[in-house]
């Protein structure tokens, strides 16, 4: 290696530097100055040592351990090899590590091996070591939880593994920003103070100290926000409830509605727009409780009056006056203050009595909506039929006269079902009969004063008819048909003048 000694003793000893072959040479010399020389080939190896030691004091499973390199080399290390005994592969590099990590799946010992390689010249050197470690068991931490409505305490369900510990320790983080929200037990119940969506951790440690963490969604839901509307409650009549409820996200699933007089129970409703009916007057309690598609559910409780209702009646005297289709109605309403008419004709009053006059012909209904001081109403309906109905007789012809409406008798009449009509002289004698009506109930045909196409003298002839109108009343003379049930003929005269 370029440097020499010279000693007085037969052996020495030498430190080479660096790995390698030398050629080491020895002369010796004797007193007399004689020498002799002998060179060998001295292969200085290189100075390796494997070592290694665990970073970690507490060993444990499914955490990821650390294990220091501590090898040494005169030279330098080109290959390091570990085996970790656990059926893993092998972790081979050729770069300086200070320190690998590893993750043992499951308890127990374990022999970890490392094995460092250097290259003096063609020749590989290696050594090797092993570590002798024993890793603990680590519990599997696990929870379920269902989501909650606002103002329902979260249920913890633990389902953590243990590994084969025997004694667990519980932290429970509740992610309840502000408040204490941790708890040490298994199962543990939990009252959020806010709706929104949690994170809640689960750290559960073994008696050797190894731990797990695990972390989960947890939604507390908002309630909705119960309220309803009510028409005016009357009794006996239809009280209508409009659910006017706002909803949390989650879209309003159910209606549950309740009635009591305070005291009992009374009735119950379903919807969101029920109806009720209260059979008196009083103070009434009606709740509400709506849910969602979530489960969740609000409550609201209203006090509602029951007023007194009206009662509608009325009658009505027709052909007042002895006028037909004047009819005059009157009100026999009770505990009522505005009225209102609807006579079927398109007409309307307010009056409490009103009279009015129909000019058709017709089935009309008649409708009075009487309403309490309070609002309430009730509704009285008759179905009044008018029938404009008469005959009348003229008394007098003049065939040859000026006037054409007088040169012919002919009665003149409405809504007749059936009809004769006859005329006699002073003897007796039939001169002209008919019975013809058109579709309006009125005759058709006239008589002009002759008998057979001969014109008859001036004279006083007497007329006799038989009537009867569409509403089975019979007519008599000059009165408006009220005759029901008659049957006789009506007499009277005609002067015919010439």
């Amino acid at each position: 290696d370029g440097t020499s000694d010279t000693l007085t003793t037969g052996e020495t000893t030498h430190k080479y530097n660096a790995p390698g072959e030398f050629l080491a040479t020895l002369t010796i010399i004797n007193g007399n100055g004689c020498t002799a020389t002998i060179t060998n080939m001295v292969t200085r190896s290189a100075c390796i040592v494997a070592a290694i030691i665990a970073a970690e004091s507490l060993l444990c499973q499914n955490y990821d351990l650390s294990f220091t390199d501590l090898s040494t080399c005169d030279g330098t290390i080109t290959q390091w090899n570990w085996n970790f005994g656990d059926g893993t592969p092998a972790l081979n590099y050729g770069t300086y590590q200070p320190s690998v990590i590893h993750t043992f799946l499951n308890p127990g010992p374990y022999t970890i091996s490392l094995k460092v390689s250097t290259q003096v010249g063609t020749s590989a050197i290696s050594d090797s070591t092993t570590l002798q470690i024993l890793v603990k068991p680590t519990p599997l931490a696990g929870f379920s939880v269902n989501p909650v409505c606002l103002g329902v305490k979260a249920e913890f369900n633990d389902t953590t593994i243990s590994s084969g510990a025997s004694s667990l320790y519980f932290l429970w983080e509740f992610d309840d920003e502000g408040r204490n929200d941790t708890s040490s037990l298994s199962n543990p119940s939990y009252l959020y103070s806010n709706p929104g969506l949690y994170k809640p951790v689960l750290i559960v440690k073994n008696q050797y100290g190894c731990a797990d963490t695990t972390i989960t969604d947890l939604m507390v839901n908002a309630l909705p926000d119960a309220a309803y509307a009510n028409s005016l409650a009357c009794v006996g009549q239809k009280t209508y409830f409009f659910d006017a409820s706002q909803s949390y996200i989650a879209s309003l699933a159910d209606w549950g509605w309740h009635v009591t007089d305070s005291i009992t129970s009374i009735g119950n409703m379903t919807g969101d727009a029920p109806s009720y009916v209260f059979d008196s007057t009083g103070i009434y309690m009606v709740m509400l409780t709506v849910s969602d598609s979530n489960g969740c559910s609000d409550t609201i409780i209203q006090k509602i009056e029951v007023n007194p209702s009206p009662l509608s009646a009325f009658s009505y005297t027709d052909n007042v006056d002895n006028i037909q289709g004047q009819v005059q109605f009157t009100n026999g309403s009770i505990g009522a203050t505005e009225y209102y008419w609807n006579f079927g004709n398109g007409d309307v009053s307010y009056d409490p009595s009103p009279q009015i006059t129909y000019s058709d012909d017709g089935t009309y209904n008649v409708i009075l909506v009487s309403v309490s001081e309070q609002g309430c109403h009730d509704t009285a309906l008759i179905s009044y039929d008018m029938m404009f109905k008469g005959l009348y007789v003229p008394n007098a012809l003049a065939p040859g006269g000026p006037i054409q409406s007088t040169r012919f008798w002919k009665p003149v009449g409405v809504n007749l079902a059936t009809y004769l009509a006859e005329v006699y002289n002073s003897d007796g004698m039939l001169l002209w009969f008919s019975k013809l009506l058109d579709v309006k109930g009125a005759p058709v045909e006239v008589w002009d004063g002759t008998y057979n196409e001969k014109l008859c003298q001036q004279d006083i002839y007497v007329w006799k008819i038989q009537a009867i109108f569409r509403d089975g009343s019979v007519w008599y003379n000059q009165d408006v048909g009220e005759h029901k049930g008659l049957s006789e003929s009506v007499y009277g005269t005609i002067t015919l003048i010439r």
